[in-house]
C-alpha cells in the first residue's frame, strides 16, 4: 500500500497543482499517509528514515495552510478560499496532522 502512496506522492510533487485545491488535499494525504504507514508499519528505525517521514507530515501541514506563515495565522475564511468544495476534508486533514 505505501508503494502507491510513494507513486502518487512524486507524481502529485512533480505536477504544477497550486490552483487545484483537489488535487492539492490529494497530496497533502499522500504526506499524511506515508507518514502513517512508513514510521507504524514498518517500525522504521533509522535516524534519516524517520526525518524524511517527520519532513512529509510537516509539508502536509504547509500544503493545507498554503500561504499562511504558520498554523497560527492561519485564518478560517482564507482556508476556506484556498481549499473550495474540498475545505471540510482538508480542515479534518489539517486536525489529524496537528494531533
Amino acid at each position: 500500500m505505501s508503494g502507491d502512496i510513494n507513486k502518487s506522492y512524486w507524481l502529485l510533487r512533480n505536477s504544477s497543482i497550486e490552483h487545484v485545491p483537489a488535487a492539492k488535499l490529494l497530496l497533502a494525504k499522500c504526506c499524511f499517509d506515508s507518514d502513517k504507514y512508513g514510521l507504524s508499519k514498518k517500525k522504521i528505525k533509522t535516524k534519516f528514515l524517520i526525518l524524511f517521514f517527520y519532513s512529509r507530515l510537516h509539508e502536509a501541514e504547509s500544503i493545507l495552510i498554503g500561504n499562511s506563515s504558520s498554523i497560527n495565522t492561519l485564518g478560517l475564511d482564507d482556508f476556506i478560499n484556498d481549499h473550495a468544495d474540498q475545505a471540510v476534508f482538508a480542515l479534518q486533514l489539517l486536525a489529524k496532522v496537528c494531533e
